[in-house]
């Protein structure tokens, strides 16, 4: 199959080969196949001056090429100056906003950190002409800031607040809210499962009330807030994986049964 790969380019060629499994080569061996076969074809290789890049990745049994089709990082914001500990890259964060099927009315993130989901939500509403508006709450008031300074900067009008997740059911009417997206917070070694499960219990029952449509919830470790929306009143429609670095997150489309 490898020798069979019939990709077209321009100028010279560098592979890239990324291997997880067990396997009897390297990933240098790799590239120094592909890099032959490439020649072979009239092109020409060079790892430290060129104009193309082809991706190898290979899995276990199963190789993926893929070809290089921008050398910026996608991901890269130039507005995002002030991260948070916590936060999520920003294309995660469209993608989220496309998950929540968000056509209309208001999107909510409950926990927005740094800002980078309603950012990314209020850039994709322009771009579409979506008429609604967007809601970014936090319960902290310099992560409230952060977001603000970011917004400024992404040169976006969105509504930010220092808000508590627990009191949302005192801020919207029934079903007010068309979806709600969010990096939530998780249990890690200074907070306890038992604080997270209170912080989910108190956000899900106010969900149960407000939101109309789907909620988008990330972490990198979900089963807890699995099992406590499954208790309130949700079901799971989708679940996928997704990694930031090298760290896996787990993404969950709730919607009320």
């Amino acid at each position: 199959e490898v020798l069979q790969f019939d990709e077209k380019f321009n100028g010279t060629v560098k592979v890239s080969c990324h291997r997880e499994g067990k396997h009897d080569f390297n990933s240098q061996e790799i590239e120094m196949v592909i890099g032959k076969v490439l020649k072979n074809k009239g092109y020409k290789v060079d790892y430290k001056d060129y104009d193309e890049v082809l991706f190898v990745d290979v899995v276990d049994d199963k190789v993926l090429f893929g070809k290089e089709l921008t050398r910026k990082l996608l991901s890269k914001r130039e507005y995002r100056i002030k991260v948070h500990k916590q936060s999520i890259n920003a294309c995660t964060a469209y993608c989220m906003v496309r998950l929540s099927g968000w056509n209309e009315g208001v999107l909510l993130d409950p926990f927005s950190k740094d800002g980078i989901i309603p950012i990314e939500a209020e850039l994709f509403r322009v771009k579409e002409g979506i008429k609604g508006k967007v809601l970014g709450y936090d319960s902290l008031f310099h992560n409230v800031r952060s977001a603000e300074i970011n917004s400024k900067l992404a040169e976006v009008k969105i509504k930010l607040a220092r808000f508590d997740a627990s009191w949302l059911d005192t801020k919207f009417e029934d079903d007010e809210v068309s979806c709600v997206v969010s990096s939530v917070p998780f249990p890690s070694k200074t907070v306890s499962e038992n604080k997270m499960s209170v912080l989910y219990k108190d956000l899900f029952k106010a969900l149960k009330l407000i939101l109309k449509g789907r909620a988008v919830l990330i972490a990198p470790k979900v089963e807890l807030l699995k099992n406590v929306a499954l208790d309130n009143g949700f079901k799971i429609l989708e679940e996928r994986t997704t990694f930031m670095g090298k760290a896996e997150f787990k993404v969950v489309v709730f919607e009320k049964v």
